[in-house]
């Protein structure tokens, strides 16, 4: 499974136009998988311009794989820059990435003249 954040949501979104929007998403990617799709969370009273997000299901977990190695293009997409996908973390997995964001985040302060990243769970300094 993967999480898209960022695609507008419409008024009357059913699950299947809900399906659609995601399926031609994804082609845009070069990948046409099944898709089951499903918005994330209530729907808020007050007028909100954050959508909910998406959680998609597809049929294999190589699948998954192949839709997050291709997600970095949609940056390049005039359509769809604004749209993010990540892969359905569990809390305790959300938890854990977002303290190794941080670490990260605190290792670029610290030395900005390296390159820092995130690899195998460990934040990992390029040597160049």
């Amino acid at each position: 499974s993967v999480v898209i954040f960022g695609l507008p949501e419409e008024d009357e979104e059913g699950e299947k136009e809900l399906a659609s929007t995601v399926e031609e998403l994804l082609q845009e990617l070069g990948e046409k998988p099944r898709v089951c799709a499903s918005r994330i969370g209530l729907k808020s009273k007050k007028a909100s311009n954050r959508p909910r997000p998406i959680k998609v299901t597809v049929g294999s977990s190589i699948a998954a794989t192949q839709i997050l190695v291709k997600a970095r293009f949609l940056s390049q997409s005039k359509k769809n820059s604004h749209v993010y996908i990540s892969p359905d973390r569990s809390p305790a997995e959300r938890t854990e990435h977002r303290a190794l964001v941080q670490a990260l985040k605190d290792k670029r302060l610290s030395e900005p003249d390296k390159k820092h990243y995130i690899s195998g769970g460990k934040v990992v300094t390029a040597s160049a």
